[in-house]
């Protein structure tokens, strides 16, 4: 089959965010956050590092926070594009991506007394569900994604 009839045939198709990885890492991030139930250990059990939790949840909401600052108020209502955040909020970036890191690493030491080396593991299968899921949510922007056209 032509290349060109290809390229037309899935012209008019709307580009989906929700692919297999997608799908994967959401499903990995259920049955890890069901098999360890770390909703409870959060809760109740003591060899929770405190310290460390506290700090890994106020990194959280500054890196969440930040995140919806741009994405509500700068895309939203101020109207400034993705591509240009950075130069509108030169040091919101760099913020939300050490304060994410940081929440990173004050997870993974939180949780290392209850799940010791699979801590890591946990973090990360559970903050690639939260970015996949956060991922597959509608755009709330007015213009429509298009494929891009190979010549």
């Amino acid at each position: 089959m032509d290349s060109k009839k290809i390229e037309r045939k899935h012209e008019n198709q709307p580009v989906s965010s929700i692919g297999f990885d997608t799908i994967t890492w959401i499903i990995l991030s259920a049955v890890t956050l069901y098999y360890t139930d770390i909703v409870n250990a959060l809760k109740v059990d003591h060899r929770i590092s405190g310290y460390f939790l506290h700090l890994a949840v106020i990194s959280s909401i500054i890196a969440f926070s930040i995140g919806l600052y741009f994405i509500v108020w700068v895309s939203m209502v101020k109207g400034v594009h993705s591509d240009d955040w950075e130069t509108y909020v030169p040091f919101g970036i760099p913020i939300a991506t050490g304060s994410g890191v940081s929440a990173g690493i004050c997870w993974t030491i939180a949780l290392w007394g209850v799940y010791g080396i699979k801590s890591p593991i946990i973090v990360f299968i559970l903050f690639m569900g939260f970015v996949m899921t956060v991922s597959i949510i509608p755009s709330w922007s007015e213009e429509k994604p298009t494929p891009k056209k190979t010549q």
